[in-house]
Protein backbone atom coordinates (compact mmCIF):
# COMPACT_ATOMS: atom_id res chain seq x y z
CA UNK A 1 0.00 0.00 0.00
CA UNK A 2 1.62 3.41 -0.92
CA UNK A 3 0.58 7.12 0.00
CA UNK A 4 1.62 9.99 -2.46
CA UNK A 5 2.48 13.86 -1.70
CA UNK A 6 3.23 16.85 -4.01
CA UNK A 7 3.34 20.56 -3.65
CA UNK A 8 6.24 21.94 -5.35
CA UNK A 9 8.90 20.59 -7.87
CA UNK A 10 8.96 16.66 -6.78
CA UNK A 11 6.65 14.05 -6.06
CA UNK A 12 7.12 11.37 -3.35
CA UNK A 13 5.15 8.07 -2.56
CA UNK A 14 5.81 6.07 0.39
CA UNK A 15 5.74 2.95 0.85
CA UNK A 16 3.10 1.82 4.11
CA UNK A 17 4.46 -1.64 4.45
CA UNK A 18 7.98 -1.18 4.21
CA UNK A 19 8.44 2.38 5.64
CA UNK A 20 10.61 3.82 2.77
CA UNK A 21 9.97 6.79 0.71
CA UNK A 22 10.69 6.99 -3.35
CA UNK A 23 10.55 10.46 -4.78
CA UNK A 24 11.31 12.18 -8.34
CA UNK A 25 11.52 15.18 -10.21
CA UNK A 26 13.55 18.29 -9.54
CA UNK A 27 16.65 17.78 -7.28
CA UNK A 28 18.13 21.26 -7.79
CA UNK A 29 19.00 21.39 -3.79
CA UNK A 30 18.54 17.75 -3.30
CA UNK A 31 15.25 17.51 -2.30
CA UNK A 32 14.63 13.88 -3.28
CA UNK A 33 17.18 12.71 -0.58
CA UNK A 34 18.91 10.05 -2.81
CA UNK A 35 22.14 11.94 -1.81
CA UNK A 36 23.06 12.66 -5.27
CA UNK A 37 26.53 14.33 -5.81
CA UNK A 38 26.67 18.31 -6.72
CA UNK A 39 27.08 17.15 -10.66
CA UNK A 40 23.62 15.46 -10.31
CA UNK A 41 21.55 17.56 -8.55
CA UNK A 42 20.95 19.81 -11.91
CA UNK A 43 19.29 16.67 -13.49
CA UNK A 44 15.58 16.16 -13.00
CA UNK A 45 14.89 12.55 -12.37
CA UNK A 46 11.86 11.20 -14.45
CA UNK A 47 12.15 7.77 -12.57
CA UNK A 48 11.59 7.15 -8.61
CA UNK A 49 14.50 6.91 -6.32
CA UNK A 50 15.14 5.62 -2.82
CA UNK A 51 15.35 8.31 -0.14
CA UNK A 52 18.43 7.45 1.41
CA UNK A 53 18.54 6.82 5.01
CA UNK A 54 14.65 6.55 5.96
CA UNK A 55 13.12 2.96 6.46
CA UNK A 56 10.70 3.72 8.84
CA UNK A 57 8.88 7.00 7.22
CA UNK A 58 4.81 6.88 8.29
CA UNK A 59 4.07 10.10 6.43
CA UNK A 60 5.86 11.97 4.11
CA UNK A 61 5.46 16.19 3.07
CA UNK A 62 6.71 17.90 0.49
CA UNK A 63 7.43 21.89 0.32
CA UNK A 64 8.89 23.57 -2.91
CA UNK A 65 11.77 22.63 -2.75
CA UNK A 66 12.43 20.77 0.16
CA UNK A 67 11.16 17.47 1.68
CA UNK A 68 10.02 16.11 5.23
CA UNK A 69 9.20 12.82 7.00
CA UNK A 70 7.21 11.80 9.86
CA UNK A 71 9.09 8.34 11.40
CA UNK A 72 8.01 5.25 13.62
CA UNK A 73 9.93 6.88 16.52
CA UNK A 74 7.68 9.92 16.54
CA UNK A 75 10.53 12.24 15.42
CA UNK A 76 10.69 14.21 11.86
CA UNK A 77 13.82 14.29 9.45
CA UNK A 78 13.59 16.96 6.37
CA UNK A 79 16.46 17.54 3.25
CA UNK A 80 16.51 19.29 0.52
CA UNK A 81 16.62 23.69 0.32
CA UNK A 82 17.49 25.20 3.19
CA UNK A 83 17.98 28.90 2.92
CA UNK A 84 14.78 30.12 5.52
CA UNK A 85 15.50 27.48 8.05
CA UNK A 86 12.52 24.77 6.49
CA UNK A 87 14.64 21.87 7.54
CA UNK A 88 14.51 22.81 11.60
CA UNK A 89 18.22 21.69 11.65
CA UNK A 90 19.66 24.92 13.28
CA UNK A 91 21.56 26.35 9.86
CA UNK A 92 20.66 26.99 6.60
CA UNK A 93 23.17 24.59 4.79
CA UNK A 94 21.13 22.30 1.99
CA UNK A 95 21.17 18.73 2.59
CA UNK A 96 20.75 16.27 0.11
CA UNK A 97 20.01 13.65 2.98
CA UNK A 98 17.75 13.53 5.57
CA UNK A 99 19.13 15.47 8.86
CA UNK A 100 16.67 15.17 11.56
CA UNK A 101 15.09 18.31 12.75
CA UNK A 102 16.23 19.79 16.41
CA UNK A 103 13.58 18.53 19.28
CA UNK A 104 10.97 16.89 17.79
CA UNK A 105 9.46 14.26 19.08
CA UNK A 106 6.18 12.19 19.86
CA UNK A 107 4.53 13.46 16.17
CA UNK A 108 1.03 12.67 14.97
CA UNK A 109 1.13 14.99 12.20
CA UNK A 110 3.06 16.95 9.66
CA UNK A 111 2.64 19.18 6.62
CA UNK A 112 4.66 21.49 4.59
CA UNK A 113 4.06 24.57 2.85
CA UNK A 114 6.73 25.76 0.27
CA UNK A 115 9.03 26.96 2.56
CA UNK A 116 7.71 25.98 5.98
CA UNK A 117 6.94 23.06 8.08
CA UNK A 118 4.56 22.41 10.98
CA UNK A 119 3.62 19.53 12.73
CA UNK A 120 1.23 18.35 16.09
CA UNK A 121 2.29 16.43 18.81
CA UNK A 122 1.01 14.24 20.95
CA UNK A 123 -0.02 16.24 23.57
CA UNK A 124 -1.80 18.54 20.70
CA UNK A 125 0.77 21.24 20.49
CA UNK A 126 1.86 22.52 17.01
CA UNK A 127 4.97 23.39 16.20
CA UNK A 128 6.62 25.12 13.05
CA UNK A 129 9.52 25.77 11.59
CA UNK A 130 11.64 27.72 8.22
CA UNK A 131 9.74 30.64 6.92
CA UNK A 132 7.31 33.25 8.74
CA UNK A 133 7.59 36.48 6.32
CA UNK A 134 3.68 36.33 6.70
CA UNK A 135 3.62 35.12 10.49
CA UNK A 136 2.91 31.56 9.07
CA UNK A 137 4.74 30.28 12.17
CA UNK A 138 2.49 32.16 15.16
CA UNK A 139 5.78 34.76 15.61
CA UNK A 140 5.45 38.51 14.76
CA UNK A 141 8.31 40.33 13.78
CA UNK A 142 10.84 37.52 12.97
CA UNK A 143 12.07 36.18 9.57
CA UNK A 144 12.30 32.88 10.32
CA UNK A 145 13.10 29.94 12.05
CA UNK A 146 16.11 27.38 11.76
CA UNK A 147 14.65 25.51 14.62
CA UNK A 148 11.05 24.31 15.69
CA UNK A 149 8.67 26.83 17.93
CA UNK A 150 5.35 26.90 19.31
CA UNK A 151 3.05 28.20 16.84
CA UNK A 152 0.91 29.39 19.50
CA UNK A 153 -2.45 27.49 18.34
CA UNK A 154 -5.37 26.49 21.20
CA UNK A 155 -4.26 23.21 22.59
CA UNK A 156 -5.64 19.85 21.95
CA UNK A 157 -4.93 19.92 18.05
CA UNK A 158 -5.10 17.13 15.79
CA UNK A 159 -4.06 17.86 12.44
CA UNK A 160 -2.20 21.10 10.79
CA UNK A 161 -2.51 21.94 7.18
CA UNK A 162 0.78 24.48 6.06
CA UNK A 163 -0.32 26.93 2.99
CA UNK A 164 2.05 29.21 1.07
CA UNK A 165 2.35 31.73 3.74
CA UNK A 166 -0.40 30.61 6.47
CA UNK A 167 -1.31 27.90 8.53
CA UNK A 168 -4.36 25.73 9.96
CA UNK A 169 -4.52 23.12 12.62
CA UNK A 170 -7.74 21.29 13.55
CA UNK A 171 -8.67 20.74 17.59
CA UNK A 172 -10.25 17.41 18.37
CA UNK A 173 -13.60 19.38 18.87
CA UNK A 174 -13.61 20.21 15.39
CA UNK A 175 -12.58 23.76 15.27
CA UNK A 176 -10.24 25.46 12.92
CA UNK A 177 -7.76 27.66 13.87
CA UNK A 178 -6.12 29.71 10.93
CA UNK A 179 -2.58 32.35 11.42
CA UNK A 180 -0.50 33.96 8.43
CA UNK A 181 -1.15 35.14 5.33
CA UNK A 182 -4.86 36.51 4.73
CA UNK A 183 -4.80 38.89 2.04
CA UNK A 184 -7.57 35.83 -0.22
CA UNK A 185 -9.04 35.50 3.13
CA UNK A 186 -7.40 32.66 3.99
CA UNK A 187 -8.31 32.46 7.94
CA UNK A 188 -12.09 32.38 6.73
CA UNK A 189 -12.57 34.44 10.03
CA UNK A 190 -14.65 37.53 7.47
CA UNK A 191 -11.74 39.38 7.02
CA UNK A 192 -8.98 39.95 5.08
CA UNK A 193 -5.87 41.49 7.25
CA UNK A 194 -2.28 39.87 8.61
CA UNK A 195 -2.72 38.18 12.04
CA UNK A 196 0.47 36.26 12.74
CA UNK A 197 -1.76 34.86 16.22
CA UNK A 198 -4.39 32.04 15.51
CA UNK A 199 -7.69 33.03 14.56
CA UNK A 200 -10.99 30.74 14.80
CA UNK A 201 -12.28 29.97 11.41
CA UNK A 202 -16.47 31.23 11.46
CA UNK A 203 -18.95 28.36 11.27
CA UNK A 204 -16.26 25.32 11.90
Amino acid sequence: EISACLVGSEMCIRDRSAGGLSCWGSNQFGQLGNGAGAKMLSTPLSTPVGVVKIVDAVQASTGNQHTCARRRTGQVACWGKNDRGQLGSGTETNWTTRIPVKNMTNVIDLSSGPEHTCAVRSDGSVMCWGDNAAGQLGRAGAPLSRVPVPAGFAPGMQSVAAGGQHTCAVRKTGQVQCLGDNRYGQHGDGLTNFVAAPVRVGGL
